[in-house]
């Protein structure tokens, strides 16, 4: 219709000289008209007229994209088929909306997460693009604060390998994703190269499958690294990528920052222990897993590290395999009291198979109740002579959880607990006729709070700081009957008069802790005390040692660095009464020290910080550093809950000359006490007491 009323006008406009006053009706006419339009261009029929006019899209394109028209529709787009990728580049047409995305091949996605790897931490000056890479790995919390969360990204199964903290887009991935997205802010955690901070996270495909071997079919990206040899030293080649492994633990499960816990292990490859080489999970999987030394395990996750320490790493039961663990075996059995024995194994044990009857002992020694607590049983026994070795063997029908029944070795010796009362320390009476009870009295003094536990048992859970001191301090009963006389015990103070945590040269040679007793020369053997160091860091226990050893003719016990071993020079005549496992080994604050009612083997490494059975304490660092976990645990609210300065100075170089020591007070658990002067170890302080507070 169209095409005829045109050429009607035409004829129209010859024949008669005058025109209809319309070239077209819509661009379609300018076409049939004019023939195709420029490269560019097309037509556009604006008040009956044709017109050329640049091709466009509404909206407006984006900078890099351009406007495809085809019959029918406008269309912004990045890529098509034939345009819009740079070399080596794929379009898929169908991503973005429709739009198109260029899909980077692997060897330049390889080099976009080196180049980011290779760029200084901070803000960066140039975002760098991260094109086509999957996600490998999801690095789930572990009562951290999420400060590890986030998700690991490879394009090839040698790597290289990246992490990205940012919490935002790890909220919107998961493994098997292939992403682009561009990487804005750049940080170390434990010397991880992480990308902090990234924009215009965009999902090119899923589910494909990366978490495969490399060698099967379909590939994935895992590398099976049992028997690389150079996992350890060149732990930034190998940071972040994913990988198989198969090992075997050779330490139990320690702390390893925030919620998580790490062993070290052995591989093929490497087949020695090694510091720097450990299996790290959330210390809630570890304890799932039941893991200790001597399993075995298959593993698929990220290479994590700690600096210069390599961790592989898994974070679900389902990433890892345990194949086989050694039988349970008795470690040893401890007495914290003269009815309760420790019994502890190498792996915790099944409870439904724990019964008191499957633990027998010698000398007349009987267990009337088992109690399992994961690698421990906690026996209630018969009264326990002072002083006599007992040993304690367990039957075969116990057994841990996958099912393995103890193994040789199954027994255990032990010497049963000594009484002596300590200042702030929990004491038991032994007798007869204690009903009733309506005063108890040691050297004369009242005892506050006493507990008639049964006619033949009084519990004093803290001897009065009042207390005389002496070898041989008499116990009485005040009964409706009478005055009972009980006998005669010890009592000593167990307070810690002086500390030296900083001494000179790289060395630290001559770290020490001071005990004072107030009784010369007296064994505290089997006494059931402990020395417990504590980490500031984490507020655990990182050493206890028992106090079995013999006061000096001044009533001190020195904890020391050991000696030099001969023929090696002691210019000093260092010789500690008990030692610490190596020479710097008592950490610089902020951390503390503590006296504790406990056995050694009831408060082992890593036991949290705790004012149960505390005797006395002390919280040392430096006053812009407060430790407020460590102060609010062992020492009471008020002004006594206050941490001692390790230095006189401003530098820590300041600490190496001085110790801190008790100055002019007995009190237990107050940090006010203490003053820093040069160390007197193994004699009496005479320093002058500080200043109260203002």
């Amino acid at each position: 219709m169209k095409s005829w009323l045109t050429a009607l006008c035409a004829a129209v406009f010859v024949l008669v000289g005058t025109g209809c006053g319309s070239e077209c009706t819509d661009r379609f006419d300018c076409t049939n008209q004019q023939g195709t339009p420029p490269e560019g261009k097309e037509y556009a029929c604006v008040a009956n007229k044709c017109v050329t006019r640049e091709i466009t899209c509404s909206p407006a394109c984006a900078d890099n994209q351009f406007c495809e028209i085809t019959p029918g529709q406008r269309v912004c787009r990045t890529c098509t088929a034939a345009q819009g990728c740079a070399e080596g580049y794929t379009c898929d047409p169908a991503l973005d909306n429709g739009a198109g995305v260029c899909l980077a091949p692997a060897p330049v996605t390889s080099q976009q997460i080196a180049d980011f790897l290779a760029t200084d931490a901070g803000t960066l000056d140039a975002p760098l693009p991260i094109e086509g890479a999957y996600v490998t790995y999801l690095k789930t919390a572990a009562n951290d604060a999420g400060t590890e969360t986030g998700f690991f990204l490879q394009a090839e199964s040698e790597g290289p390998a990246m992490f990205v903290s940012d919490a935002t887009a790890f909220a919107t991935v998961k493994v098997g994703d292939r992403v682009n997205l561009t990487v804005t802010t750049k940080e170390l955690i434990t010397g991880v190269r992480a990308a902090k901070a990234v924009t215009g996270l965009l999902k090119l495909s899923e589910n494909h499958p990366v978490q495969s071997l490399a060698t099967a079919t379909p590939p994935g990206l895992l590398v099976d690294r049992t028997g690389t040899t150079d996992l350890i030293t060149k732990i930034g080649d190998y940071e972040s990528e994913l990988l198989s492994l198969t090992g075997t633990v050779v330490t139990d499960p320690e702390f390893a920052g925030g919620g998580h816990s790490s062993m070290r292990i052995t591989t093929a490859g490497i087949p020695a222990e090694n510091t720097n080489f450990r299996l790290r999970m959330p210390a809630s999987l570890a304890t799932t897993l039941d893991l200790s030394k001597g399993c075995t395990f298959t593993l698929k996750g990220p290479m994590w590290r700690f600096n210069a320490q390599a961790q592989p790493s898994v974070y679900s039961t389902s990433d890892i395999t345990v194949a086989t663990c050694p039988a349970p075996t008795v470690v040893s059995a401890v007495p914290p009291t003269p009815t309760r024995v420790l019994v502890n194994f190498t792996r915790p044990l099944d409870p439904a198979t724990v019964t008191a009857t499957q633990f027998t002992f010698n000398n007349g020694l009987t267990a009337t109740d088992a109690t399992p607590n994961g690698k421990q049983i906690i026996l209630t026994t018969s009264n326990q002579v002072a002083g006599t070795t007992y040993t304690v063997t367990v039957a075969n029908t116990v057994k841990d959880k996958r099912g393995a029944a103890v193994a040789t070795p199954n027994t255990a010796t032990f010497t049963s607990l000594r009484p002596i009362a300590v200042w702030g320390g929990r004491f038991l009476i032994l007798g007869t006729g204690f009903n009733g009870a309506t005063s108890v009295k040691i050297g004369n003094v009242e005892q506050p709070g006493f507990i008639v536990d049964s006619d033949t048992q009084i519990t004093i859970p803290s001897v009065s700081d009042s207390t005389p001191v002496g070898t041989s301090q008499p116990v009485v009963v005040t009964t409706p009957g009478g005055d009972v006389d009980v006998g005669t015990t010890p009592v000593l103070r167990l307070i810690i008069n002086e500390v030296d945590a900083n001494t000179p040269g790289a060395a630290d040679d001559v770290e020490f802790v001071e005990i004072d007793t107030g009784v010369p020369n007296f064994d505290l053997r089997d006494t059931g005390f402990s020395l417990v160091l504590l980490n500031g860091d984490n507020d655990l226990s990182y050493s206890t040692i028992a106090l079995n050893a013999t006061t000096n003719a001044a009533g001190l016990l020195v904890v020391g660095t050991p000696p030099p071993v001969p023929p090696a020079p002691n210019p000093n005549n260092w010789n500690p009464n008990l030692t610490f496992p190596s020479a710097n080994f008592v950490q610089n604050g902020t951390d503390a020290v503590a006296i504790y009612q406990v056995v050694a083997g009831a408060f082992p490494t890593g036991t949290a910080v705790t004012a149960n059975n505390l005797i006395d304490a002390m919280v040392y660092g430096i006053p812009t550093s407060l430790d407020t976990g460590l102060l609010n645990a062992l020492l009471p609210e008020g002004a006594a809950r206050a941490q001692v300065n390790e230095r006189t100075g401003t530098t820590a170089a300041t600490a190496e000359t001085v110790s801190m020591q008790r100055c002019g007070s007995l009190a237990r658990r107050d940090g006010r006490v203490y003053t820093r002067v040069e160390p007197t170890v193994g004699v009496a302080n005479t320093c002058t007491p500080p200043a109260p507070a203002p």
